[in-house]
């Protein structure tokens, strides 16, 4: 007998839609998915945050220390990811690094006031009367020619104006990663003016600590750090006053209770836990707990007065002296996680507040947890425990008037593996939990109190690439933003550092739904030109690059060879074609929308719209990807390249001549979305077909948005499915059903518990919208 399986259209371990239905539902559970990674299950799910990041900057890499994202996000405007580059903390938003202050450098001075580099540190001068400021963190680009062997090298070097000699000549303190040790007095030129970067210095005492220890607290435009070997407290302010200052500094303050200060004993260093609550700066050390006097956060001595300071010291349920390691305010209660077991901090009463004479310590469980910083979300108070696999929920029960400690991850215990590094918090539709990996992954969680919703997914990035970071900041047009630091490889094994984040994308119609004029072809058109419109506005710069060859608006000067454009972003070597005439000049210099030109062939008139030209660009700067596989897909074809040594990506032969340019292209990193069902089930007179040999003679799918797709029930023999034509348009939408696709199998004992593969392997996020299948079964 054989009968169609219901169209499977939830995804219960990876959908992120409000429509999922619960993981303990067995029969429910028995009808999704085992496995999903990369993958894109419905439109109002993951679609709105791609598994894929759009690059912003390389940033230091730290072989000794990993790099850190400490996300910011002032009272008013958008917030920023502070970035850790060995002792600094650089400020990023999705317009990508921010540099306050671009300084006009000397190239070569005359006489002995040159640029050189003097054994130990670069020393250079600025144009006179040009502000500068010992401790200000700069990076340039530079040509250094080696005295001794006249070697003449380009190297990007940061670093610390550590002295000012007569206010005239900085020394700069490199500390960058380069690998330049020049001979001394070896002179050097910049290439680029230096700036002064857009973060703040975190070298406390001229050392650098492993981030990963550090401790933080927001409230107003102030973060507060502690660090278990630093004796003081930190504290970030963020000074909203425009791009021409720094907007951020750094000061600290030292902790005193009572005439007393700190030493680290032989088991307990310095503060490890910060947070706010009831208007005091709150610092946990040992088993012990610091409040502030309440509105001034760095008075700490003791007092008995309601607003004064106060300690208290945790004995646990056993008097087993408990090591703090995170402190976090919710909604009702200030909750302390340790590594014996989980405390509430109340008043004497549940809705008195905490004072010297009125304060309660109360376990809630035992499970241990992890140093890793605690995420208040969703209602609840996410923390890992002490064994770093699992990732438990505090959620207060007005039930039984406490906190039960939830396991959220209990049915997938595997997408923790090998132990969790980071979490990060997304608020959105829905909110979303992100945790990274210690071996380079990350998951995410989908998390919904009401529904009862814990639902985990991978977000790979294939060929070795790590994921080494994650903090999220909120955009006021896109949301909540996730931040990465990107570990990535070349094809020699060399690590680089980048700062990535994922774009939200544009939600898709559905053609089904699409009535607008009464009239089929008109609605098609209509629909095709919406989509494409979204689809060229969703693509990534990390793993996709779109290059779109229209120009909005020109006008050229044929005698001083300039051109004016709206175009921002041409490069030097594109060419701009006119559509329907002999046109043709070549960008050779300039930006900002007034370009240098050399014309080829003069246009017919000397003002073109953005309907009468178009662009050629043939090449492509892919530097951090040099020595990496690229796929790249255009109207007619999908090819393969590998980036060359100097990170230049020729796609020449794509565009030959004149009359066969491509009119878009699209280029990413080949990526593996995986979706494997759990053992699939179906329905005959006999009953349920868990428990006989299955054979599948056919499947049916609803697909959206994707270069092509491949399926099966083995893994290493998928059938593949090409869903566009060399006519079609690259932009063009796919067809949202596959239709009935056969499948050849073999029936075999082994095959009573069989699932499907769904498989991506192009540089274009798809999108499964729904399966079923045909199952022809056997008693065994």
């Amino acid at each position: 007998m054989s009968k169609i399986s219901p169209v499977v259209k939830t995804f219960h371990q990876g959908e992120i839609s409000r429509d999922l239905q619960g993981r303990t539902d067995s029969q429910i559970y028995g009808a999704a998915v085992e496995r999903m990674e990369n993958f894109i299950p419905t439109p109002q799910g993951p679609a709105r945050l791609r598994p894929n990041t759009k690059h912003l900057n390389s940033t230091v890499f730290d072989e000794i220390y990993s790099n850190i994202v400490i996300p910011f996000n002032p009272i008013n405007g958008d917030g920023y990811a502070l970035v850790w580059e060995r002792g600094f903390l650089q400020a990023y938003n999705t317009n990508g690094r921010v540099e306050d202050i671009i300084y006009a450098a000397e190239k070569e001075n005359t006489g002995t006031a040159y640029n050189y580099y003097d054994g130990s540190v670069f020393v250079f001068t600025f144009e006179s009367f040009h502000g500068r400021v010992v401790g200000e963190y700069i990076e340039a680009e530079i040509e250094l020619t080696d005295d001794l062997t006249s070697d003449v090298t380009t190297e990007i070097v940061r670093g610390r104006i550590t002295d000012i000699d007569g206010g005239f000549t900085p020394k700069w303190f490199e500390v960058s990663d380069s690998s330049i040790i020049p001979a001394a007095n070896s002179r050097f030129t910049f290439l680029k003016e230096p700036r002064k970067l857009g973060g703040v210095e975190l070298l406390v005492n001229d050392r650098i600590y492993d981030p990963t220890l550090f401790n933080w607290a927001q409230i107003g435009n102030e973060i507060y750090i502690v660090h278990p070997l630093y004796e003081n407290v930190y504290k970030i302010i963020y000074n909203p006053v425009g791009s021409e200052h720094a907007r951020f500094s750094g000061s600290n303050f030292e902790v005193v209770v009572n005439n007393r200060t700190w030493a680290p004993d032989e088991t307990v260093g310095y503060f490890t836990s910060v947070t706010f609550y009831e208007q005091r700066l709150i610092l946990g050390k040992g088993n012990e707990i610091y409040f502030s006097k309440v509105n001034d956060f760095d008075d700490f001595d003791l007092g008995t007065n309601a607003n004064d300071p106060m300690s208290y010291r945790i004995a646990g349920s056993k008097n087993n002296a408990s090591s703090i390691q995170w402190i976090q305010a919710t909604e009702k209660y200030l909750l302390v996680g340790t590594s014996t077991g989980n405390y509430v901090v109340s008043g004497s009463s549940e809705f008195s507040p905490i004072t010297p004479n009125s304060i309660s310590i109360k376990p809630i469980d035992i499970h241990g947890a992890n140093k890793i910083q605690a995420i208040h979300a969703d209602a609840r108070l996410y923390f890992v425990d002490r064994t770093n696999k699992t990732v438990r929920a505090l959620e207060y029960s007005y039930q039984v008037r406490g906190y039960n400690s939830l396991d959220v991850n209990k049915l997938s215990k595997d997408i923790s593996h090998p132990s969790i590094k980071n979490l990060a918090y997304a608020q959105g539709s829905p909110d979303m939990i992100i945790a990274v990996m210690d071996n380079g992954e990350a998951a995410g969680m989908v998390t919904d109190k009401a529904e009862g919703i814990n639902s985990w997914f991978r977000i790979g990035l294939g060929n070795n690439d790590k994921f080494i970071d994650a903090g999220v900041i909120y955009n006021q047009e896109l949301g909540d933003t996730i931040f990465f630091v990107v570990e990535r490889y070349d094809s020699d094994g060399n690590p680089t550092r980048h700062v990535e984040y994922l774009e939200q994308n544009k939600p898709y119609p559905l053609r089904e739904d699409f009535f607008i004029s009464g009239v089929e072809s008109t609605d098609d058109d209509l629909y095709l030109a919406q989509i494409r419109e979204k689809q060229e506005l969703d693509l990534r710069l990390d793993s996709k690059v779109f290059f779109d060859p229209s120009v909005k608006f020109i006008s050229y000067d044929n005698v001083s060879n300039t051109l004016i454009t709206d175009k921002r972003d041409l490069v030097i070597g594109d060419k701009i074609f006119e559509i329907d005439g002999p046109g043709e000049l070549t960008i050779t210099g300039g930006n900002f929308g007034a370009y240098d030109i050399t014309i080829e062939t003069e246009f017919t008139t000397p003002v073109m719209g953005a309907d009468l030209t178009y662009v050629l660009r043939n090449t492509f700067n892919f530097s951090r990807f040099k020595g990496r596989k690229i796929l790249v897909g255009c109207e007619f074809d999908l090819n393969e390249y590998v980036i060359p040594s100097n990170g230049i990506l020729d796609i020449t032969t794509l565009n030959s001549n004149k009359d066969s340019v491509v009119s878009s292209v699209t280029m990413g990193l080949p990526y593996k979305g995986l979706i494997k069902t759990l053992p699939l089930q179906g329905y005959t007179p006999l009953g349920e077909t868990n428990f006989k040999r299955k054979n599948i003679s056919n499947i049916l799918f609803k697909v959206e948005n994707t270069l092509g797709l491949k399926f099966g029930t083995d893994p290493y023999d998928l059938q593949e499915i090409e869903f566009r034509k060399d006519s079609d348009s690259i932009f063009d939408q796919v067809p949202l059903y596959s239709g009935i696709t056969e499948l050849d199998q073999v029936d075999d004992n082994s095959e009573i518990e069989k699932s499907l593969y769904f498989v991506q392997e192009k540089p274009y996020a798809c999108t499964l919208i729904s399966y079923g299948f045909y199952i022809d079964t056997e008693e065994i």
